[in-house]
Order: structure tokens, then C-alpha cells, then sequence
């Protein structure tokens, strides 16, 4: 049992860094072969010559970046002219933040209007409660940090928002289905008190899926971290990205699009990983 778990351990971590190292590549050759990308610029200028464009493709094209990252090397950011290992090690606090905010927020609101709904057991709480879900659902991320830049809330707001109606309308959809199973029908038969019957019948059971779901919401509160940084000015990763992006810088895109790869797959994993050990628990 330890030599499987050892060895899935291996093939897990094996997956994730091939998964990390394909994103990143792919990021790189997208960046390379589009138009106007890396150093098409410098070579449109007239006064270069052959020799010269040659010389800056050797040093700075895409041939050498793919070498040196070949190397362990994540190069220098052409446009802020550091190391891109130094950009993102200052910016990443930032966006963790950010994100971890976010995902308290909006978990922590979903999980209390849950809880609220279970015991209430009201359809006038029930409407209010989906109809709150089903308009704020329908709002991108953009919006979300242009109503919270103005209103002088922070960025985080704009991803518990974001998240709070898609963890709440799953939540629920599966709690209702546990409770029409048999045990727990059962269970209010017997006349087991309703609160025990939420706790060790409902939520319980529920547990490794909510974990599953954690791991989506992760990658869910990274992406709505591009728009909402930007919008708020907040100098994290997804500002950072943004910014690479618009100038071109292939070393910046590469390593930041190979962060989110690894912190999205490891969320993912460790999600499945801790799903799949609550549920044999609960079982």
C-alpha cells in the first residue's frame, strides 16, 4: 500500500511538471511565430543590416530563448530589462493574495448561504437565494473590478463575487440530490434531528466533492486575477501578464504562463487527491 502510494505520488508529480513544461512551451511557440513578436520590430528598421538582424536573431530570437530555457535559463524580460525569475518572485505575493482573499470570500459566502438555505428550508430563501446567484453568475470578471475600483473595494471582492454564485448553485444542486438518497430519507424517518441529519449525512458526504470544486475555484479566482489587477492597478502576476503580453516579452509570458500552468495542475491534483481520501474516509 506505501509502494503504491509512493509510486502514484511519482507519476503525479512526473504529470505535472511534463503538463507545466508543455504549457509553457506552447505559450513560447505561440509567442514566437506571431506577427510582430520578439525582435520583428528591430528587424523592420532599414538602417540594420544583414549581418546585424542576423546577430540579433542569434542572440535574441526564438532559436536562442528555446536553447537557453533547454538550459534552466528563464532569460531577462525585454521590457522591464530584469530577470525574470526577480519579476516574478516581487509580483507573485501580490496576486497570491489576491486570490487567496477571493476564494475566503467567496467560498465562505457560499458555504453560509448554504448552510442558511439547508436550515431555513424556506422557498421564499431558496428564490432569493438563486436569483442573487443567477444575476451575479452572468457578470465577467471586468465588471466585477470596474464596480469594486469605483466603489473602492478590493480587488478580492470581485472574485468572491465571482465565485460565490458557481460554488453555491453546485453546492446546492448537490445537496438536494443527497438528500433524496436512501440513508438520509431514512435517517429524518427515524426522527434523527435535522441539524445531525445536514452535518453527518449531508455535508459530510458532500465533503469530497466540495474539494474537487476547491481546485476548479482555484483556477477560476487565477484567471479573473488578469482582468481585476489590471483594472485595479494591483501590481501582481496577472497585471505582470497583462503587460507581457502587450510588448511581447516571450521569456515573461513563457515563465508566468508556466506559474499558472504548475499552481493550476498542483491545485487540481491536491484537490482530487484529498477528494479521493475524504470519500474512502466517508466510505
Amino acid at each position: 500500500m506505501v509502494k503504491r502510494s509512493i509510486l502514484r505520488a511519482i507519476c503525479r508529480f512526473l504529470l505535472l511538471t511534463a503538463m507545466t513544461l508543455v504549457a509553457a512551451l506552447l505559450a513560447g511557440s505561440l509567442t514566437g511565430i506571431s506577427p510582430g513578436s520578439g525582435i520583428d520590430a528591430l528587424t523592420l528598421d532599414p538602417r540594420m543590416s544583414d549581418e546585424s538582424v542576423a546577430a540579433l536573431e542569434r542572440e535574441r530570437g526564438f532559436g536562442a530563448w528555446f536553447s537557453r530555457l533547454l538550459s534552466g535559463d528563464l532569460g531577462e524580460s525585454t521590457a522591464y530589462g530584469q530577470p525574470v525569475v526577480e519579476l516574478v518572485r516581487e509580483r507573485l505575493p501580490a496576486t497570491a493574495g489576491l486570490v487567496g482573499t477571493g476564494l475566503l470570500l467567496g467560498w465562505g459566502a457560499a458555504l453560509a448561504a448554504l448552510l442558511a438555505a439547508l436550515a431555513a428550508r424556506s422557498a421564499a430563501l431558496d428564490t432569493m437565494l438563486a436569483g442573487v446567484s443567477g444575476v451575479t453568475i452572468s457578470q465577467p470578471a471586468a465588471l466585477l473590478a470596474l464596480v469594486c475600483l469605483h466603489a473602492k473595494l478590493p480587488g478580492s471582492v470581485a472574485i468572491g463575487v465571482l465565485l460565490f454564485p458557481q460554488v453555491f448553485a453546485y453546492l446546492r444542486n448537490l445537496t438536494d440530490r443527497i438528500l433524496d438518497e436512501p440513508h438520509v430519507l431514512a435517517a429524518q424517518a427515524r426522527g434523527v434531528p435535522r441539524p445531525i441529519v445536514i452535518a453527518r449525512h449531508v455535508l459530510l458526504r458532500a465533503a469530497p466533492t466540495a474539494l474537487s470544486l476547491f481546485g476548479i475555484s482555484i483556477s477560476i479566482a487565477l484567471g479573473a486575477a488578469v482582468p481585476v489587477e489590471v483594472i485595479c492597478e494591483l501590481p501582481g502576476i496577472g497585471q505582470l501578464l497583462w503587460e507581457a503580453a502587450l510588448s511581447r516579452d516571450l521569456p515573461l509570458i513563457v515563465a508566468l504562463t508556466a506559474v499558472v500552468a504548475f499552481v493550476t495542475i498542483s491545485a487540481n491534483v491536491a484537490a482530487e487527491t484529498l477528494g479521493a481520501a475524504a470519500g474512502a474516509e466517508v466510505e
